[in-house]
């Protein structure tokens, strides 16, 4: 099953926005033009005066380091899984469910590698 544009501008977004500062400048820039400002690729394209297929390539290579990037480093699904994490916590300590908060809590401690 195939991404909607919406779930692939906020993967893109999200994963610029942790690995942005790994990518060139120029690379960070055309990202934040097309993720964050929303920009169409020809309007991208007469800004830089590049041709359309040229700001469409450079965005594919700055999307395949950002994947190369999460793959290995799976910052982004760390995250989600801390807020996934938190949440659940917060439920357990609202309903008076000391047992299975502390457990959260011990799953949490072992994901930031503590003892």
């Amino acid at each position: 099953m195939s991404a909607t544009r919406e779930q692939l501008l906020a993967r893109y977004g999200s994963l610029l926005s942790i690995y942005g500062p790994l990518l060139s400048e120029d690379g960070r820039q055309l990202m934040q033009l097309y993720y964050d400002e929303d920009l169409s690729l020809a309007e991208i394209a007469q800004t830089r005066d590049l041709s359309r297929q040229a700001v469409s390539g450079a965005l594919q290579r700055q999307r395949r380091l950002l994947d190369r990037y999460e793959s290995v480093l799976k910052l982004s699904e760390r995250e989600a899984w801390m807020h996934k994490h938190i949440s659940l916590l917060k439920s357990h300590l609202q309903m008076g469910q000391t047992t299975k908060a502390l457990s959260l809590l011990d799953d949490i401690g072992r994901q930031l590698g503590e003892n």
